[in-house]
């Protein structure tokens, strides 16, 4: 935890605000709200909400909302893993098969939600392959946004790229990556944006793992 606090503070200043699209069990929310940021997290699933809300909390700086976050606002099916929690998914052949019965979970969007609670210095998604959907939702660019990234699936990297895609479309930007469960960038300097497709994942193969996170910036903002 205390590794997590100090990494993901360098994204952001002690009250700034931060979302947490895709909170699980709050591992996230809980390094940030250590790190001194102000905290809205998302999550679907309303077991999950109650461990957030437990572990995190109460605090002012939190805001935990059941929702999902998508292109669009409206209602989703989330597919339930009840054994691994963090497999849960919108997209019904996501890694394991479902061990739950499906639900309709309200989704929200990043527009909205920045409307509401304002701009964030820092997105952090990990929304189990949809993660190009909650960028659809965002309009305006924040200084940092992180994607989780899966070579898992057949599509995987060309869903990494339609992420940096919609972001490059907001903006000039820059990026890093991260190896699962790691704290540790591939690359000692921010890399320009328009490299994204010639780098990952031939250039990145040293990490060999199978899924990770893909750090934004937009230089103009940070």
């Amino acid at each position: 935890l205390r590794a997590n606090t100090r990494f993901f503070a360098q994204f952001f200043e002690p009250g700034d605000l931060v979302f947490d699209v895709g909170a699980n069990r709050g591992d996230m929310s809980d390094a940030l709200l250590r790190g001194g940021a102000r905290v809205v997290a998302f999550e679907p699933q309303s077991e999950m909400v109650e461990v957030v809300e437990a572990r995190c909390g109460p605090t002012p700086n939190l805001t935990v909302l059941r929702c999902g976050v998508g292109a669009k606002e409206g209602t989703a099916t989330l597919f339930v893993n009840a054994g691994h929690t963090g497999a849960s998914s919108m997209l019904e052949d996501w890694g394991e098969a479902p061990s739950a019965a499906p639900r309709v979970v309200p989704v929200v969007t990043l527009r909205d939600m920045i409307e509401r609670y304002g701009r964030p210095r820092y997105v952090k998604i990990d929304v189990e392959g949809l993660e190009v959907a909650v960028l659809e939702g965002l309009i305006e660019a924040v200084p940092y946004v992180s994607f989780e990234q899966s070579r898992d699936r057949a599509d995987g990297i060309e869903a990494a790229r339609a992420c940096m895609k919609r972001l490059s479309a907001l903006g000039e930007i820059e990026f890093n990556m991260t190896p699962a469960e790691l704290n540790q960038f591939a690359f000692d300097e921010w890399q320009p944006g328009a490299k994204f497709d010639e780098i990952y994942p031939s250039q990145v193969a040293g990490f060999d793992h199978r899924y990770g996170d893909v750090f934004v910036r937009f230089p103009a903002l940070v």
